[in-house]
């Protein structure tokens, strides 16, 4: 069944009407229309073109239905209505999503709460203007290349919808509507991430490279509202990224895989650069949220519930792991880490998940991330193990090669370090692709290439930033080293900077990120907010000492400059009065920074788990 990738939208008083544009001699869809009733909400299929009655208010051309998002007094249709085309894999469009618009489907709303509704509406525009989705409307790219080859005739047949990985269909909430109706050749599936295509030239020898990352929404939010694992083993910053080359009639793909270290914790934003650590216990059970639990018992089973029900997911996905983390061995991070070493050592043998610990900080210390290339050849026997995936195209006497097994990597945000180690094993296996071909010598690395390594690099460097803004709210740190192979004094006033915009978005930005996601989601309980009561505001969840210390700290900074620009006052009051004012800035910030998970902006919304 083929998607309406093009198609004329028009909206008149009663009835939104989207007319399929598809150049194709389907009589399934190249002329049907879909139908929306502005007045009852009713949806259907028709396979003739009606002529409008009415003069439309909206007619413009479209790129796709996203869905209908839900909200308190009215429903929405989001639509693609502008994308860019990325490149082609295997003669399959990709396209990046470059504008989403959405448009009330009820022509009358309630008076209700309106407030609240103007909330909601401002989070879906938070979450759809931020987030970077990408599609083709004639391949799975939900899908690794090797389960899409490997996949059933029946589900190579099946809409793309029903056939999509739901881990990193983002929009499958709001295909609801659509797919209850069985109207799937209007859905199309969105990930979110990122995808770039390029073309290397080895001399005369041309293949083509596809980097391509997929966010899961099973656990979406940004870094310090979103920590760890919930109860069902789904880990906060869950990345599939793949790398597929292509070459004549030669397919490469290899996947490896990054998320938040799989046991129950969290950080809460507080004020401070690095929150502490909390790890689920007995003792500290009341400072989580129920997401983390399980639903029947109310608390996991075990320590390590979680962590053996992640790696049993990730065994059936992607076969054998290499758990790969880059934590420090020392301070706040030792104690998750000692954690995760004792659940995979406990709970698995070695040769389904094996648990390698390397302290990032402490071997690239001075600078020296070249010695991240001494952890990829200690990799390097499960390399050889799990392999990559190959096949011919049209050849079907040849047998294809399977990966058998994954590279799963963590820092503890599973950015910028982790970046760093994913860019060398990528480079190390394209160079083992290359030269099964005899692109390259024996002896020839992908270094060797000047001018092919550095738009490699700069590749992964951009995939780094896609991901970071993601999750942390900024590019990633550290890729100076992934675009140049050095570590620069520049590079570093960029992480300065970038740190600092990251601590003003954790703390006073992502609490609504995470309201965001959650709508997008479809995981907030709307049936709260359908009374005048308005959604809490920041404001009203401090106490009225809380609401007043900042402003005191605002009149304390100033008085201290004031005291310098005084003239005609002698230099004992003009100490005494900044001193004075330096004091009651200082216990000012002193309360806020121990109050700083109320300063903090933390998620107002009511989520359903």
């Amino acid at each position: 069944m083929a998607l309406v990738e093009r198609a004329r939208l028009r909206v008149t008083e009663d009835w939104i009407v989207i007319d399929s544009l598809n150049s194709t001699t389907s009589t399934t869809t190249s002329h049907a229309s879909l139908f929306l009733c502005r007045n009852t909400g009713r949806i259907f299929e028709k396979q003739e073109r009606p002529a409008m009655e009415q003069s439309p208010t909206v007619d413009c051309i479209i790129f796709g239905i996203v869905g209908i998002v839900e909200l308190l007094y009215n429903n929405y249709l989001v639509y693609i209505k502008e994308r860019e085309w990325i490149g082609n894999l295997l003669q399959h469009d990709i396209y990046k999503v470059t504008q989403l618009e959405w448009l009330p489907i009820f022509k009358r709303t309630g008076d209700g709460a309106k407030k609240n509704q103007l909330y909601l509406l401002s989070l879906l525009h938070l979450a759809l203007s931020q987030t970077k989705f990408y599609y083709s409307t004639t391949f799975m790219l939900t899908r690794r290349l090797q389960t899409v080859d490997s996949a059933p005739i029946d589900d190579q047949v099946k809409p793309l919808c029903l056939s999509a990985d739901r881990r990193f269909f983002w929009n499958q909430y709001m295909a609801k509507s659509l797919t209850e109706k069985r109207l799937y050749s209007w859905v199309v599936p969105l990930i979110s991430g990122f995808v770039q295509c390029e073309v290397f030239s080895f001399g005369s020898k041309v293949v083509r490279y596809i980097l391509i990352s997929r966010i899961s929404c099973e656990r979406a939010g940004p870094r310090y509202h979103c920590r760890g694992s919930d109860g069902k083993g789904k880990v906060a910053n869950f990345v599939e990224t793949e790398q597929i080359m292509t070459y004549y009639d030669n397919v490469f793909s290899f996947v490896q895989i990054r998320g938040s270290i799989p046991v129950i914790w969290q950080q809460t934003p507080n004020l401070k650069y690095k929150p502490k650590i909390e790890i689920y216990s007995s003792k500290t059970a009341e400072k989580f949220d129920s997401i983390h639990l399980e639903q029947k018992t109310g608390e996991p089973r075990s320590p390590f519930t979680s962590l053996i029900r992640h790696f049993e997911d990730l065994q059936k996905d992607y076969g054998p792991q290499v758990a790969v983390s880059l934590i420090d061995q020392k301070g706040s991070e030792a104690q998750l880490g000692d954690l995760y070493q004792s659940g995979t050592r406990e709970n698995f043998p070695s040769t389904v998940v094996d648990y390698i610990a390397w302290d990032f900080h402490r071997f690239c210390k001075g600078m020296r991330f070249d010695r991240v290339y001494q952890l990829v050849q200690q990799l390097e026997p499960s390399l050889d193990s799990f392999g990559y995936y190959y096949r011919k195209l049209g050849d079907y006497s040849f047998t294809p090669m399977l990966q058998k097994g994954c590279i799963r990597t963590n820092c503890i945000d599973c950015l910028d370090r982790t970046n760093v180690l994913q860019s060398a094993i990528a480079e190390a296996i394209w160079t083992r692709q290359l030269r099964q071909l005899q692109i390259i010598s024996q002896e020839q690395t992908v270094k060797d290439f000047v001018l092919v390594y550095s738009k490699f690099s700069n590749i992964w460097a951009d995939h780094a930033d896609a991901i970071s803004e993601y999750y942390a709210g900024t590019g990633a740190l550290k890729t100076d080293y992934t675009r140049t192979g050095k570590r620069s004094y520049r590079g570093i006033m960029v992480d300065g900077w970038r740190s600092m915009l990251r601590y003003w978005k954790n703390n006073f930005l992502d609490g609504h990120k995470q309201d965001a996601y959650n709508l997008l989601l479809g995981r907030v309980q709307l049936q709260n907010y359908q009374s005048k009561a308005a959604i809490p505001s920041y404001w009203d969840q401090l106490s009225w000492k809380e609401k007043w210390i900042p402003l005191l700290c605002l009149i304390s900074f100033v008085f201290c400059i004031w005291s310098f620009l005084l003239q005609n006052v002698s230099l004992k009051y003009r100490v005494f009065y900044f001193f004075t004012s330096f004091g009651i800035l200082l216990r000012g910030l002193s309360f806020m920074i121990s109050h700083g998970k109320h300063y903090a902006v933390q998620p107002r919304l009511a989520t359903l788990y």
